[in-house]
């Protein structure tokens, strides 16, 4: 393979451009300590160059820690990084993100935390493209101490099955921090895992961009026909520290200067001049291009301003989208249960925006674990009710990627208990995506995740767990107790344009109600008085609004009269109605199927006692599941699970207080 000239020197031209901003980076470390732990790319310059030199504008690449050679490979601009790792309003995403930094208008995709979560969330985007057919590749770079990462493993094997349009480069510099690669896996090439999946692996010359540019060149045509993913180790070596700096006591002094004499900048220089391909002359002049391009943005970024304090407070959500007000009467109406109002509402949007697709375990066969989504797969077949492996955190991150590029991912979770598994992927990534990208970035996923006790399924199969993601900002949360909101709050989800995780009690699948036969939405942060009453508020959530409802009819025939709230959506929540309801009652008791230890149950009370404390004549009290696990045997799980008896028992106790 013949490379032109012209090529040689913009590759070479871009090499010296990221040596030399990086140098400046370790200059300013001195004077701006947001800059003090900056991992620095010295020494991996072609890799950056070599790859992101056989892509087009609009193809999409996922940098790494050590990333600043993949945004300016890609064209992304030196003044809003710099601006950006500075904590400045200049920067690409107003300060907010600082490493964690992206710019989709020139395919740079998010850098995450955890090392590795690129990597699904590219996976993603390749998906995206597929989908779309806009014949687009990605590049997923990564270390190989991601390679012993869970989601690497996931995420290729996605690809893998999916034959998606994506390369991933390993950029081994044979240390993970200070761990020796030597040290952490029992294989010289990161590049024979490729072989586990069923795609080409190859190993080259990370310190030659050349090697790197030919060998690549290979996977990204292959991609782009549509052959699949394959895997390229680039072998190089940092020249500065874990961090600023030179190397640590960790790296031997006689490997250091082996590696120190492939300097990939330099030997290249030397090529090209011995080739005659470049002349001193021109090289003298390409260094002055690409300092004052770098002092350029250094002025930039010192001198952009910092964000308003404000500013801290905004880009979580995007603005509130309207939609059709919620229907009191409705002219036809029909009886269905929880479950078909669920697989309705998804039916009807799939019909009405092909964007809308799904993703998860036994779809095809089974409609998901309990059957929600039977015969989907007959009517819109396997590109859009997509089964998955086992890999819940793989999936989840995949969603998010095909989201940045306008799908909207439908995931469902077999079990609430399983979140953990990807935990990660929703409240480091799907949670953030938004606000480090100063709310530039949409993400319509829907994560729908079947939830609760009061079937004997064990500790582990039993657990509601909603109020653990109301934690996480960024996060919508909605937990429907009848079919009515089931579909109606689905089909917000579906519409909205920010992540909402979808928690169904299992329970209420056989539940049935009537809904209206014409199209309606139910909107978010709107509670619902389920019954209305004068002595007691119980604000009630799922399930528990069944039982809630049970026991005020039976405190009416003893002179009780209960007012039930349901709240629909904990995130966001109505805090209104609540206000509202205890202001004319003066009690409250909070009935909830979560753990009680920092449950919703105990933000609820918290929320009344600070905002209408003066209104209250008892005490709050809390009906919750105990900080134990939810036990499998029958008489054992009904101890724990709030019941309509102690619902009884506490407004009676509260009513006696005053």
């Amino acid at each position: 393979m013949k490379i032109k000239h012209e090529k040689l020197l913009e590759m070479y031209r871009k090499m010296l451009l990221i040596r030399c901003f990086e140098e400046s980076i370790e200059k300013l470390a001195e004077k701006y300590r947001l800059l003090a732990y900056r991992s620095l790319c010295v020494g991996q310059e072609a890799v950056a160059v070599g790859v992101c030199s056989l892509l087009r504008n609009d193809d999409y690449v996922s940098i790494t820690h050590r990333g600043d050679g993949h945004w300016i490979a890609k064209g992304g601009s030196l003044k809003l990084l710099l601006a950006e790792l500075l904590g400045r309003k200049g920067g690409s995403c107003s300060g907010k993100a600082g490493l964690y930094l992206s710019d989709l208008n020139k395919g740079i995709l998010p850098l995450y935390g955890c090392v590795a979560a690129q990597l699904p969330v590219a996976t993603g985007v390749a998906l995206a493209i597929k989908l779309k057919k806009t014949n687009q590749v990605v590049v997923s770079f990564f270390g190989e101490g991601a390679s012993n990462q869970g989601v690497f493993h996931e995420a290729i094997n996605l690809a893998s099955v999916w034959k998606l349009l994506i390369v991933y480069i390993c950029e081994n510099n044979l240390y993970a921090l200070t761990t020796s690669q030597a040290s952490s896996m029992n294989i010289k090439n990161v590049s024979k895992r490729a072989s586990a999946y069923g795609i080409p692996g190859w190993t080259v010359d990370g310190m030659d961009v050349v090697d790197v540019y030919k060998t690549v060149s290979k996977a990204v045509e292959r991609a782009r026909k549509g052959k699949g993913p394959s895997l390229i180790e680039c072998k190089t070596y940092r020249l500065k520290g874990a961090f600023l700096g030179g190397p640590g006591d960790y790296v031997p002094k006689e490997e250091y200067e082996k590696w120190v004499k492939k300097d990939p900048v330099e030997n290249f220089r030397k090529r090209l001049l011995r080739k005659g391909i470049l002349s001193e002359v021109d090289e003298l002049r390409l260094r002055k291009e690409v300092e004052k391009e770098v002092n350029e943005a250094v002025k930039y970024a010192i001198n952009s301003p910092w964000p308003q304090p404000e500013e801290a407070l905004k880009g979580k959500f995007k603005e509130e989208v309207k939609f059709t007000e919620e229907i009191v009467e409705h002219e036809k109406t029909k009886k269905v249960t929880f479950s078909q109002a669920i697989s309705e509402a998804i039916k009807e949007e799939m019909r009405k925006d092909q964007h809308v697709f799904l993703m998860g375990e036994d779809l095809r066969f089974l409609g998901g674990g309990f059957g929600v989504l039977k015969n989907l797969f007959k009517e819109f077949g396997p590109e859009r009710v997509r089964d998955t492996p086992i890999s819940e955190a793989g999936f989840v991150g995949v969603a998010v990627g095909a989201a940045m590029l306008g799908m909207r991912p439908i995931v469902e979770i077999m079990f609430a208990d399983f979140l953990g598994v990807c935990m990660d992927q929703i409240s480091n990534v799907m949670a953030m995506t938004r606000y480090l990208s100063n709310g530039k970035t949409d993400l319509p996923v829907v994560v729908r995740v079947a939830m609760g006790g009061g079937m004997s399924f064990g500790p582990q199969h039993s657990q509601c767990l909603y109020s653990w993601l109301t934690h996480f900002p960024g996060l919508k949360v909605v937990v429907p107790s009848t079919p009515f909101d089931a579909k109606g709050l689905l089909k917000t989800a579906i519409r909205d344009d920010d992540p909402v995780i979808f928690f169904e009690h299992k329970i209420l699948y056989s539940m049935k109600d009537v809904i209206p036969e014409e199209e309606y939405t139910v909107p978010f942060g709107k509670a619902v008085v389920r019954r209305e009453g004068n002595d007691v508020t119980i604000v009630a959530t799922a399930y528990m609004v069944h039982k809630a409802l049970s026991a005020a009819e039976k405190l009416e025939k003893e002179g009780v009269n209960v007012e039930v709230i349901d709240p629909r959506t904990l995130i966001p929540l109505d805090k209104e109605t609540t206000l509202n309801s205890v202001k004319k009652t003066g009690r409250l008791v909070v009935v909830d199927e979560d753990y009680k230890n920092s449950g919703i149950s105990a933000e609820i009370a918290a929320l009344v006692v600070e905002e209408v404390q003066k209104y209250l004549k008892t005490s709050v009290k809390r009906l919750a599941v105990p900080d134990i696990p939810i036990p499998y045997s029958p008489p054992l799980e009904k101890t724990v699970i709030p019941i309509e008896e102690e619902i009884i028992e506490t407004v009676k106790e509260i009513m006696r207080e005053n």
